[in-house]
């Protein structure tokens, strides 16, 4: 069986999620993004080994678990129109970031 054409089942199109009205995102005393690899994330481990390797941003609908996840060096920002990321997902992308990570979803940019 030929699986190398497989879709990736285990991520959601930015298309089809519902943003809550507010979101927090971490980000370091420069205002700079967080960015991570997938690798990162032990949740996702069993993706492929080239899924691993994909640069990510996480965003958190809950203010609380956003300061818990932030360090002393990093501060949290709030956004308060999330369609900020439909929109700008191209230059997301152009960048190399290509999935968000949001309550345990993996959203693909």
């Amino acid at each position: 069986i030929d699986n190398t054409k497989r879709k990736d089942l285990s991520s959601i199109p930015i298309c089809q999620i519902d943003f809550p009205e507010m979101v927090y995102i971490i980000v370091d005393k420069k205002i700079e993004l967080e960015i991570k690899i997938l690798r990162d994330y032990p949740d996702w481990h069993f993706l492929p080994e080239e899924d691993l390797q994909n640069k990510t941003i996480e965003i958190y609908f809950d203010l609380k678990v956003a300061k818990r996840n932030c360090k002393k060096d990093q501060k949290v920002i709030k956004v308060p129109n999330p369609n900020v990321f439909k929109i700008a997902s191209k230059i997301m992308v152009s960048k190399g970031i290509t999935r968000i990570i949001c309550d345990k979803q993996l959203i693909s940019l």
